[in-house]
C-alpha cells in the first residue's frame, strides 16, 4: 500500500509540476506570437483598389504636333535617354494620363531591324518519296508574278545535317539551281537548335523544285521532307533614334596587343539601351583594332568588361565621314572604347554619339483628350498595365501616326516616397524584442530549473520512511 502510495503522490506532483510549466510558459508564448506578427505586418504590402499618381517619381510632359491631320487615328513619340534613366528596366511602370486625369491606353514598341516572310500560295505536285537517299517535290506558285527569296521546309527526324536543293524554272522542264546548302536539327543540352529554311536571290521563276537527301554519316537516317513553304523574306530597317554622348579626355593605357588609348563615354543615364556608336575622327586615314567595354560596378577589381571588338578603318583619300561601329543592343550607364595605337600616334575622336532601336509608345488620338498629356514614370512596385489596345494594335500602322515630342524631365508634385518597411524604420526593435524573449526564456528556466529541484527534493524525503 505504501508503494502504491508513493506512486500516486510522485503522479500528482508530476502533474502539478505540468501545470507550473503551462502556466509559466504562457506569457512567453503569447510575446513570442505578438512578435512574429508585428513583424509579419512590418513587411506586408497594402493591397489598393486603384494606382495614385503620389507612386510615380517623375513625368514628362507629352507635346503634340501642331497640324495633326483631320483623318490621323494614333498618334506616337519616342522615349527619350530620361525616360529610361527614371523608370523601370521593363518600362512596365510607364503611365500615360491627360489633363483631366483620365488614364490613355497606350502601346510600347521596339522598332528593331527584323525580317518579315510572307507567304507565297503555291500548288504542290510530283512529290517523289520513294528513293531511301532523296526525296523531291514540285511546286507551282499560283501568282506567276510573285517574287519570293527563300523556302522553309517541314523535316522529320532529330540530329541531322541533310543536304538540300532549291531549283527554279518557267515552264517545269529546264530546272535551275537557287541556292544549295544544309539543312539540320540538333539537340544541344536540352534546346532544340535548327536550320530549316533556305535563301536565294530575289526569283520570279513560276515552278520551285526542292530536293534533300539524307545524312550521309547517318545510314538509317531518312530524308523526311515534309511541306515546302515558298516565302518573300523583306528586310525591315526599323527605326534607329541618335542621342549625344558625353566623350572623357583621351587616357592613355596598356593592351593585350600593346600601347592603346581609352575614352569614358557617358551615355546619360542609368540602364539605356544602344546598338552603335558614330564616331567622329579627324585622322585622314586609320586601320585600328579596337574594343567596346561595359561598365559594371564591382566592390573589387575591373569596372570595365569587354563585350564587342573590331576594327576602325579609313583609306587615303575617302570622305571623313563618321565611323559606325554596330553591335548586338545592350542596355548600360557607361561604356568604355579602347583603341590599340601601336607605335601610332593616338586618333583624334573629336565627338560620339549612340543610336537604338527606337522605343515606340503608340495611343489612339481623341479631340477629347485634355491637353497636356503627361508620361509618368518612376515606380518600382507597378504593375505591367497590359492594355487590350496594345494587344489589338495592328502591326502596319495606316495612316502613319502623328509624331508628338517629350518636353523635359520634371519631378511629380504629387510624389510621396514608400514609406519603409517597420523594421527599416526602427531597426533596433528586432534586438528589442529579441531580447525581451531571451530575457523571459532566461527567467522561465531559472524557475523551472528551482521547481524541479524542488519537486525531487521532495519525493527523495517521501520514500525514505516508507524504506
Amino acid at each position: 500500500m505504501a508503494n502504491i502510495s508513493f506512486h500516486s503522490e510522485f503522479s500528482m506532483l508530476r502533474r502539478c509540476y505540468a501545470a507550473a510549466l503551462l502556466a509559466r510558459l504562457r506569457p512567453l508564448l503569447a510575446a513570442t506570437a505578438g512578435s512574429l506578427c508585428l513583424m509579419c505586418l512590418a513587411h506586408v504590402k497594402p493591397l489598393l483598389a486603384g494606382e495614385s499618381l503620389a507612386k510615380w517619381q517623375f513625368l514628362q510632359p507629352v507635346v503634340l504636333p501642331a497640324d495633326i491631320p483631320a483623318g490621323c487615328k494614333w498618334v506616337d513619340f519616342v522615349l527619350q535617354p530620361s525616360v529610361f534613366d527614371g523608370a523601370r528596366l521593363d518600362l512596365a511602370d510607364l503611365r500615360l494620363y491627360d489633363a483631366s486625369g483620365k488614364e490613355v491606353p497606350y502601346a510600347l514598341r521596339v522598332l528593331a531591324p527584323q525580317d518579315r516572310h510572307q507567304p507565297i500560295a503555291a500548288r504542290e505536285f510530283n512529290r517523289l518519296t520513294d528513293r531511301p537517299e532523296e526525296h523531291e517535290v514540285c511546286l507551282e506558285l499560283l501568282d506567276a508574278e510573285a517574287e519570293h527569296n527563300m523556302v522553309r521546309l517541314s523535316l522529320s527526324g532529330l540530329e541531322f545535317r541533310r543536304q538540300a536543293t532549291v531549283e527554279g524554272s518557267d515552264d517545269g522542264s529546264q530546272w535551275r539551281v537557287l541556292a544549295k546548302g544544309y539543312v539540320m536539327r540538333f539537340n544541344i543540352d536540352g534546346q532544340i537548335v535548327e536550320r530549316t529554311a533556305l535563301g536565294y536571290p530575289p526569283s520570279r521563276f513560276k515552278f520551285v523544285r526542292m530536293r534533300v537527301q539524307r545524312d550521309q554519316y547517318l545510314p538509317k537516317d531518312t530524308p523526311g521532307l515534309g511541306t515546302v513553304e515558298v516565302l518573300h523574306r523583306v528586310r525591315l530597317p526599323g527605326e534607329i533614334v541618335m542621342w549625344e554622348a558625353t566623350l572623357h579626355q583621351r587616357e592613355p593605357t596598356r593592351h593585350d596587343l600593346g600601347p592603346a588609348s581609352a575614352w569614358i563615354i557617358e551615355l546619360g543615364g542609368k540602364q539605356v539601351p544602344c546598338r552603335q556608336l558614330e564616331l567622329t575622327i579627324d585622322d585622314a586615314e586609320f586601320v585600328r583594332d579596337y574594343e567596346i567595354q561595359v561598365w559594371s560596378p564591382q566592390p573589387y577589381g575591373e569596372q570595365f568588361s569587354t563585350f564587342h571588338s573590331g576594327t576602325l578603318s579609313r583609306k587615303a583619300g575617302q570622305a571623313k565621314a563618321p565611323v559606325v561601329m554596330e553591335f548586338p543592343e545592350l542596355t548600360a550607364e557607361r561604356l568604355r572604347l579602347v583603341v590599340v595605337d601601336h607605335r601610332n600616334e593616338p586618333l583624334k575622336l573629336q565627338r560620339v554619339r549612340y543610336g537604338a532601336s527606337a522605343r515606340q509608345v503608340v495611343f489612339a488620338w481623341s479631340n477629347e483628350l485634355a491637353q497636356p498629356l503627361r508620361l509618368y514614370y518612376g515606380n518600382p512596385q507597378a504593375d505591367a498595365p497590359y492594355y487590350d489596345f496594345a494587344r489589338t494594335l495592328p502591326t502596319d500602322l495606316e495612316p502613319t501616326p502623328a509624331r508628338a515630342a517629350l518636353a523635359q524631365r520634371e519631378d511629380n508634385p504629387e510624389y510621396v516616397p514608400p514609406q519603409l518597411p517597420l523594421t527599416e524604420r526602427l531597426p533596433w526593435l528586432i534586438y528589442v524584442v529579441l531580447g525581451s524573449v531571451s530575457v523571459v526564456l532566461a527567467g522561465l528556466i531559472v524557475a523551472v530549473g528551482r521547481q524541479t529541484i524542488a519537486l525531487h527534493d521532495a519525493g527523495s524525503n517521501t520514500s525514505q520512511p516508507e524504506a
